[in-house]
């Protein structure tokens, strides 16, 4: 299976090309210098990099399209399981530079404007990791189960949902501070219920849809 992993992400980094891979990183640091503190790290956290780490199916799926890249995948020694876990894996090591770049900016923004406790900060970031993993994994059974375009359509609503959330909170003054420390400890085991919920949800959904596909 690591080969098949080593696959999935060769093929992403190819298609993606330097350029494409980090400018979203140059929007994030961009935002973090320019705009208010409370909108860029919110902004940056839980909808910029949360996004980022749903790019490696959205872009295999569009490979998949064009090049038949799954079918290539199919003549290979290996189980269709195979195959789907591999790139379960690849995208969830893929989007860990996207949670490690969430972690620094967040302890660079504690160390320089000190604007939330520790327990804050530490939920942000956990908010950044379960948006991401929901997002990867939708985007993977899309992967498998759709065309480019309802991985597109989908990324695009995906995408609209997270900054029109963002927008309603900063619009009408939502105070993020008093959500973020009401009952913490209930919150995150409902929310982490739930990413784990979808993550495996999508996981088993895949298996099942990509076992009937064929090599033709």
């Amino acid at each position: 299976m690591r080969g098949l992993i080593v696959a999935d992400w060769l093929a992403y980094r190819r298609r993606m090309g330097s350029v494409s891979m980090y400018f979203s990183y140059l929007v994030c640091v961009v935002c973090f210098l320019v705009w208010p503190e409370t909108i860029a790290l919110s902004l940056i956290t839980l909808v910029i990099l949360p996004m980022g780490m749903a790019n490696l199916p959205v872009v295999l799926k569009e490979i998949d399209s064009g090049q038949a890249y799954c079918r290539y995948l199919l003549t290979l020694p290996c189980g269709k399981r195979d195959i789907v876990r591999a790139r379960f894996a690849a995208s969830l090591l893929d989007g860990l530079q996207d949670i490690g770049l969430a972690l620094v900016f967040i302890l660079v923004h504690a160390a320089w404007k000190h604007m939330y406790s520790g327990a804050e900060y530490l939920q942000l970031w956990l908010g950044c990791v379960m948006i991401g993993i929901s997002y990867m994994a939708v985007n993977l059974l899309v992967s498998f189960a759709g065309n480019v375009m309802v991985s597109s359509v989908f990324y695009m609503i995906s995408l609209l949902a997270g900054v029109g959330i963002y927008l309603v909170v900063f619009l009408l003054d939502v105070p993020v501070e008093r959500i973020l420390s009401a009952s913490p400890v209930v919150l995150w085991l409902a929310a982490g219920m739930v990413t784990v919920g979808i993550l495996t949800a999508c996981y088993g959904i895949s298996l099942r849809v990509f076992g009937k596909r064929s090599v033709a």
